[in-house]
C-alpha cells in the first residue's frame, strides 16, 4: 500500500510512503503537519483501490 500528498505538499508530510498490510489487512501511515496552514489531500492506494483523505492544519490554540 501507498501514501503520498498530492495537495498541500507545504503543509503535511506523509510516512512511510510505502508499507505491507498486517494479517488482519491493516496498514500505518504517520502524517505530520508543518508550520503550514491549510488544507491537503493524502492519496492511499493499493493495486486498483484508491482513497483521497483531506487533512486540515490549523493554528494551535495557546496554552493556558
Amino acid at each position: 500500500m501507498t501514501a503520498k500528498v498530492v495537495s498541500g505538499k507545504k503543509r503535511v508530510t506523509v510516512s512511510p510512503a510505502e508499507v505491507s498490510t498486517d494479517e488482519d489487512g491493516q496498514a500505518t501511515f504517520t502524517i505530520t503537519a508543518t508550520e503550514k496552514i491549510g488544507a491537503a489531500i493524502v492519496r492511499f492506494k493499493h493495486k486498483k483501490l484508491i482513497d483521497d483523505v483531506t487533512v486540515t492544519v490549523k493554528k494551535a490554540k495557546p496554552k493556558l
